[in-house]
């Protein structure tokens, strides 16, 4: 055997090994994600009506408590209702940018900030102008450049992180050829919130 032609060979086999590997090397690279925290920008859906409807586990440091809601969102205002399984009111609330009124237990209550409202009533709360773009994926919130967040390999938000809020997203599902939130759960100070959307639709 010609000497040379043999090292040809070697040579070509291992540059063939090289290549085999590279690929490879490739094709798992591209299944990873790797995605650093974005400084807000990032918006998946615009922001206009809807409806959602699903269950809400809430839990605080004295109390617990597993609820339906009913979400409404319109620019600008947004209407919770949190009922039992037999369809009883245990809070609605209905909130704009510059007013929240609360009903619970047959009580009306009212304040300029959701937030302070529900703390105040029901011992927990959350910023619901803000919740509602984290309900649905939207995680722009121009007035906060504190906020963070990462993605998934489809682009899609895994984790927000905003002020004290933690915002975990767990799945996605498609309605009406979207990608949108139906399992999140949402940490604040006082309040774990575990939300289960099993139905999405627009406000028209």
């Amino acid at each position: 055997m010609n000497p040379v032609d043999s090292t040809a060979r070697g040579s070509l086999s291992g540059y063939r090994r090289l290549f085999r590997w590279l690929a490879l090397a490739g094709t798992l690279l591209a299944g990873c994600s790797f995605n650093p925290p974005l400084q807000g920008g990032f918006e998946q859906v615009p922001d206009t009506g809807w409806i959602a409807q699903g269950r809400v586990a809430i839990k605080t440091s004295e109390d617990s408590v597993v609820l339906n809601f009913l979400w409404k969102h319109d620019s600008g205002s947004d209407h919770v209702r949190l009922y039992g399984n037999l369809g009883k009111t245990y809070a609605d609330l209905r909130a704009s940018d510059n007013n929240a009124v609360l009903v619970a237990d047959n009580k009306t209550y009212q304040d300029p900030s959701a937030e302070a409202l529900l703390r105040r009533v029901l011992g927990w709360g959350i910023p619901i102008q803000e919740a509602a773009r984290w309900l649905r994926g939207i995680p722009v919130h121009h007035r906060d450049p504190s906020l963070q967040v990462e993605t998934d390999a489809a682009g899609k938000p895994k984790l927000l992180h905003v002020g004290p809020w933690l915002v975990h997203y767990q799945r996605y599902d498609r309605f009406r050829e979207r990608q949108l939130p139906t399992r999140l759960d949402i940490k604040g100070a006082d309040a774990v919130l575990k939300i289960s959307i099993h139905q999405w639709q627009d406000n028209e």
